[in-house]
């Protein structure tokens, strides 16, 4: 299935092959892994936008994608280190992995939160120049914070989270079956500046507004509609115990399981 999410009034469409992580199998990682489920997002405050650098007489680049259980990663150099970054949009901003940028001189703080609530005061590094696919970005601003929980559980090289503010001015294809990411340049009515480039017809097309740098989905439980987030750095779905009691009884539990979030917290919840 193709769907097709525009955010109001925000030129951004983002065609995606899965609604959410959850729906990629696990790769990379074993049998006691799945256990235990990784929510990597980190929401700012203060999300901030980056535009970035096409190569020359380039109006699209296609971005090879990894996968690390049900994370998607983008191999990625940011300054003089190589590596790779989690592709999640549920982060506001480029979020940096204080294993690989701590020796950078510091330019602020910022109280941030993730889905085991809030990681307090995190540190903020500027950043001169970013890589990964044929794009570059340059002088920006990232959020510094402990990630060596994404590297020891899946067992690959993480120097971040790349947020959905690195990429919102762009049109994104994110095709899971194909493992890659397209990005293509769009106008300022968010029409693609190649018109002759290949469209997609969406089998579901749905209009939706941003929080920042967050999206927003719309879903219906038991009648009720709800507002979930559209979060490819979630490894399974989540909902709400605060929700009303008719969407909970629609629920069957299985198992109790460890869910682990952006920061060192873990929480335990029903699966």
């Amino acid at each position: 299935m193709v769907i097709r999410i525009q955010i109001a009034k925000i030129f951004v469409f983002l065609v995606v092959f899965i609604l959410v992580a959850a729906a990629v199998p696990f790769e990379n990682c074993g049998e006691e892994n799945r256990k235990e489920f990784l929510f990597v997002s980190i929401a700012s405050p203060a999300p901030e936008t980056y535009n970035p650098v096409f190569p020359a007489n380039t109006d699209s680049v296609i971005i090879p994608l990894k996968k690390a259980g049900r994370l998607f990663l983008i191999e990625a150099k940011v300054e003089d280190q190589t590596g790779n970054l989690v592709f999640d949009t549920g982060a506001s901003n480029l979020v940096l992995n204080s294993t690989y940028f701590r020796n950078h001189v510091r330019s602020g703080t910022t109280v941030t939160s993730g889905i085991t609530g809030s990681l307090g005061k995190i540190e903020r590094i500027n950043v001169e120049k970013m890589e990964f696919g044929e794009l570059t970005y340059q002088r920006m601003r990232a959020d510094v914070a402990n990630l060596g929980h994404i590297e020891n559980k899946r067992g690959v090289k993480v120097l971040g989270l790349v947020g959905f503010g690195m990429m919102k001015n762009v049109e994104i294809i994110l095709d899971a079956s194909r493992s890659e990411l397209r990005l293509y340049k769009v106008d300022k009515e968010g029409k693609r500046t190649n018109s002759k480039s290949a469209g997609i017809k969406p089998d579901y097309t749905q209009t939706i507004e941003g929080n920042g740098n967050i999206l927003f989905l719309k879903g219906v439980i038991a009648g009720k509609n709800l507002n979930f987030c559209f979060d490819t750095g979630a490894e399974t779905n989540a909902i709400s115990s605060e929700v009303n009691k008719s969407i909970l009884s629609t629920l069957t539990i299985t198992r109790r399981i460890e869910l682990k979030g952006a920061g060192n917290a873990k929480s335990e919840v029903l699966f």
